[in-house]
């Protein structure tokens, strides 16, 4: 039973990657007494998966950071804008409490 590799076939039955690559290149040979050695692909695709696993990590925080950073910048903008409001209430507050010293006077 023979399953298809992309640098050849996998010959599970007897353990071992058949010499011939896709490219019609030979693949070096191993020593079958030291046991079962993973092929380039097998080694590429871990390390593959492993970098992925790590900018998808890195993607994630970069998400978070930007997703934080928007917070921030919302408040922020938030703050000063009530601040505004703020010195525009005091303004008027205190042109009102100068009228009703005035008034005030007038009375007495």
């Amino acid at each position: 039973m023979a399953t298809n590799h992309p640098f050849g076939t996998e010959d599970r039955d007897a353990g071992r990657v058949n010499d011939e690559r896709m490219d019609g290149r030979q693949m070096p040979d191993h020593n079958e007494t030291e046991g079962p050695h993973p092929t380039m692909n097998e080694d590429l695709t871990w390390e593959f998966r492993a970098l992925n696993v790590e900018q998808t990590g890195s993607e994630q925080q970069q998400t978070e950071i930007h997703g934080l950073r928007a917070v921030v910048t919302e408040l922020t903008d938030s703050c000063e804008q009530q601040q505004t409001e703020i010195d525009g209430l005091r303004g008027v507050v205190n042109e009102l409490t100068s009228s009703c010293e005035q008034q005030q006077t007038e009375i007495d």
